[in-house]
């Protein structure tokens, strides 16, 4: 679930493609656990702004989630309840409810990485995470990235010269486009005022900002798709 709310972030912030367009029907979600990813379609069509057009989507998107924890393991738990109010209490923020419901699936120890509330501790895998054993690996380049962050500050672009782990795989990608820190047993990115950004889980990471990450978060620097990932 956390990844369709990901997609549709994603989707809101391109400026190309309408919300509206999004197939939110949760039989044409496909999931595909052992790649752990999902896949939506998007209809090539051009909606029409109406004055509650906002409103009605909000309901699609309320709707889907619901039904898909009540189609998921989290279904029959009761904590279920808990997350459907979440949904409906932040529905009209994508940004907010996306936060919340990592919030809620952590306190629960809910781990969504197929978007199906898999049984999982994320609360104990932050804990045993050990500075040098995260990755910074790719997901969607042809080129192969699998990068130990083995020093702090870690600086990730494509100019060999200037930073610590190269990113060579794409123009849009700066020479010096984020940096990752380690503080207080906790692991944070800043964009390096890059011109392509940095996202995290489909939000962008503000000037100045330093944006926790965690194992499972999604990392977007410009268009390539990249991933966090501990190692013990």
């Amino acid at each position: 679930m956390l990844r369709v709310l990901q997609i549709l972030q994603t989707v809101q912030e391109n400026g190309f493609i309408q919300l509206d367009t999004v197939d939110l029907d949760p039989s044409h979600i496909f999931l595909d656990a052992r790649k752990e990813t999902v896949h939506i379609a998007v209809l090539p069509l051009t909606v029409e702004a109406s004055g509650n057009g906002g409103e009605q989507l909000n309901i699609k998107i309320e709707r889907t989630l619901i039904t898909m924890i009540e189609m998921s393991q989290a279904g029959m738990m009761p904590e279920a309840v808990r997350l459907k109010s979440v949904i409906r209490s932040n529905i009209s923020s994508l940004d907010s409810l996306y936060r919340q419901m990592k919030r809620a699936a952590s306190d629960f120890n809910l781990l969504s990485d197929t978007e199906e509330f898999n049984s999982g501790n994320l609360k104990k895998q932050n804990e045993d995470k050990m500075h040098g054993n995260l990755y910074f690996v790719s997901k969607s380049s042809g080129v192969k990235v699998n990068i130990l962050i083995n020093k702090e500050p870690f600086i990730l672009g494509k100019n060999p010269r200037l930073v610590d782990g190269v990113l060579g795989m794409s123009p849009t990608i700066s020479r010096k486009h984020c940096v990752i820190t380690y503080e207080g047993g906790q692991y944070y990115i800043e964009d390096l005022d890059s011109v392509n950004h940095t996202y995290v889980n489909g939000t962008m990471v503000k000037k100045g900002e330093k944006c926790p990450i965690n194992p499972g978060d999604q990392i977007r620097l410009a268009e390539v798709e990249f991933a966090i990932e501990y190692r013990a």
